[in-house]
C-alpha cells in the first residue's frame, strides 16, 4: 500500500502439439500454435509421391497432385494381350483371334513371330453346299466341292443337341435333350434377403442384399461368405467394392472369390476432424470415376441432432485404385443447409473422370425416398476439384451422360457437361426417365400418350 505495486502471479501449462490428420498426397500437415489448427500445405513439386496406381511410376507431385508416367506392359508373347490394371500391375490376357484369308487358310499366332496363316482343317465348310450328296469343303487349304462319307459332321453340336452326321444323303442328328441346371441357390430358404445379381468376368455370380454379400464359384452352389459386411456391392478392378454396414462411414474393396478385403477406407480414422462432434457417419453413395479415381460420398448427422434428424452434412473423399484419399472435402451450399433430408439422388462420371451430383429435398420419411425440388448440380475433376455448380428448378433424380451431354431424369433439358447450361431451345416433351443414351441416340423412358392411351417409345438425336 502506498508504493503502487501490485503482485502478479504466472502460471504456465505446457499442452502438447495435437497430430493433425493424414493428408491427401501431395500435402503435409502441421499445427500452428498461433490459430491452434491444423494447417495443409503443398508439397514442393518434384516431391516423390505414392499414385495409388500400379500402371504409374516415377510418380512426383505438380501442384499439389501427384502425376506419374504410364508403366509399358509387354510379356514378350506376341499371341497376348499386355494389360495393366491399377491394383495389381502387368498383366497379360490372350489376344484376339488372328484373322484368316479366304475361306480355307486360318490365322495362327506364334509367341515370337505373331499372326501366320495355315490351311484350314479338311472338311471345313467353304462354300453355300453343305449337303450330304455334295458339300464345299477345304483340302488341303483350297475350297473343293466332294460327295462327302458317311458319318461325316454335317451339321456342329449345340449345347442341347449332338452334331449331325451323314447317313447317305441325309443328315442325322441326335434328339435334342433338355437342357438342366448346373446348380440352384434359393438365398430366401436361407433367411437371406440377397436381391442384387453381380456377374464376373469368370462367370462367378455374387448375390447382394443390404447387409451381406454372398460370393459363390461359378461351379458350385455353396456360398463363399464374405469376411467383411457391406451394403450394396459393384464391381470395380476385378474386386467386390461394397458400401459399409448403416453407420460406421466405410468403405471396402473384397476379394470375389473370397470375400477378404483388400483394403477398407475409414473416413472417421482418416479425417477426425471430419468426424469431430457429428452424431453419426455413414456411407451415401459411390461412384467410379476411373480405374484408379472412386467417388465415396459420405453423409453425417450434424452435431447436437437426434437420429430421427431431418439435418444433414456431406462429405466427398476421392480414394485412388488403394483406397488412400486423392481429395477430401466437405460439400456446402444453401440448400444442403436446409433440414428436409438433402439426398444425393443422382452420381455419374463421364468419359474423362469429371463427377457429376444432383442432391434434392426429400419429400418422405424413409426408404424408398422420394426427391423434391429445387436440385442442386455439382459437377467436380476426377482428383474432386470443383469446376461448377447450379440451382434447376426440376426434381433431382438418377444421371445420365453421354457425348458432354448430362440428363437427369426427372428434367426435360440436357445439360452441357462442361457448365451445366441448357443445350438447344426446345426441351423435351415430357421428363427424361431413366434414359438410356448412345452416340446417336436418346431415348427417354416410356411415356403415357394420354389421348391415345398407349405407351410409346420415342428417340431423339
Amino acid at each position: 500500500p502506498g508504493g503502487g505495486e501490485v503482485a502478479v502471479v504466472l502460471q504456465g501449462q505446457a499442452n502438447p502439439i495435437p497430430t493433425c490428420p493424414t493428408p491427401v498426397a501431395c500435402h503435409t500437415a502441421t499445427f500452428d500454435p498461433v490459430t491452434e489448427a491444423c494447417v495443409e500445405a503443398e508439397e514442393p513439386d518434384g516431391t516423390a509421391c505414392d499414385p495409388g496406381n500400379a500402371c504409374l511410376q516415377d510418380a512426383t507431385c505438380t501442384a499439389g497432385r501427384c502425376k506419374g508416367t504410364e508403366r509399358v506392359c509387354d510379356d514378350g508373347n506376341a499371341c497376348t494381350t499386355d494389360v495393366c490394371n491399377p491394383l495389381d500391375g502387368c498383366a497379360a490376357v490372350p489376344a484376339p483371334p488372328c484373322p484368316g484369308d479366304g475361306k480355307c487358310q486360318v490365322g495362327t499366332c506364334d509367341p515370337k513371330l505373331g499372326c501366320a496363316l495355315a490351311n484350314a482343317p479338311d472338311g471345313t465348310f467353304c462354300g453355300p453346299e453343305r449337303g450330304c450328296d455334295a458339300a464345299d469343303v477345304c483340302l488341303d487349304g483350297a475350297c473343293q466341292r466332294r460327295d462327302p462319307p458317311d458319318n461325316f459332321i454335317c451339321a456342329p453340336a449345340s449345347p442341347c443337341q449332338g452334331p449331325g452326321r451323314c447317313k447317305g444323303s441325309v443328315c442325322e442328328r441326335p434328339a435334342a435333350t433338355v437342357l438342366s441346371p448346373d446348380w440352384t441357390y434359393d438365398a430366401a430358404s436361407n433367411g437371406e434377403a440377397l436381391h442384387d445379381l453381380l456377374v464376373g468376368p469368370t462367370g462367378d455370380v455374387t448375390l447382394v442384399g443390404f447387409f451381406v454379400p454372398a460370393l459363390m464359384d461359378a461351379a458350385g452352389p455353396v456360398p463363399v461368405r464374405a469376411s467383411v459386411a457391406g451394403r450394396r456391392c459393384m464391381l470395380w478392378n476385378d474386386r467386390l467394392l461394397c458400401m459399409d454396414l448403416p453407420l460406421s462411414g466405410q468403405v471396402s474393396l473384397l476379394d470375389r472369390a473370397t470375400g477378404a478385403p483388400r483394403w477398407t477406407f475409414d473416413l472417421a480414422t482418416a479425417r477426425p476432424d471430419f468426424a469431430k462432434g457429428l452424431t453419426t457417419l455413414f456411407m451415401a453413395r459411390l461412384g467410379v470415376m476411373q480405374p484408379d479415381r472412386l467417388a465415396a460420398l459420405f453423409e453425417a448427422y450434424p452435431e447436437g441432432t437426434a437420429r430421427d434428424t431431418l439435418c444433414r452434412r456431406y462429405f466427398l473423399v476421392v480414394l485412388d485404385a488403394f483406397g488412400g484419399m486423392v481429395s477430401a472435402q466437405e460439400i456446402t451450399d444453401p440448400l444442403l443447409s436446409e433440414c428436409n433430408h438433402p439426398h444425393p439422388f443422382g452420381v455419374a462420371s463421364d468419359a474423362a473422370g469429371d463427377l457429376y451430383l444432383s442432391f434434392g429435398q426429400t419429400l418422405n420419411v424413409g426408404a424408398p425416398l422420394f426427391p423434391g425440388a429445387p436440385t442442386l448440380l455439382m459437377a467436380f475433376s476426377q482428383d474432386g476439384v470443383p469446376r461448377w455448380r447450379k440451382t434447376e428448378a426440376f426434381s433431382a433424380g438418377e444421371l445420365a451422360i453421354v457425348n458432354g451431354l448430362l440428363l437427369n431424369e426427372r428434367s426435360t433439358q440436357a445439360l452441357r457437361t462442361q457448365d451445366g447450361q441448357a443445350v438447344g431451345s426446345q426441351p423435351f416433351p415430357k421428363a427424361l426417365g431413366r434414359a438410356v443414351a448412345t452416340s446417336e441416340r436418346l431415348i427417354p423412358s416410356p411415356s403415357l400418350d394420354d389421348s391415345a392411351q398407349e405407351w410409346r417409345l420415342r428417340g431423339y438425336g
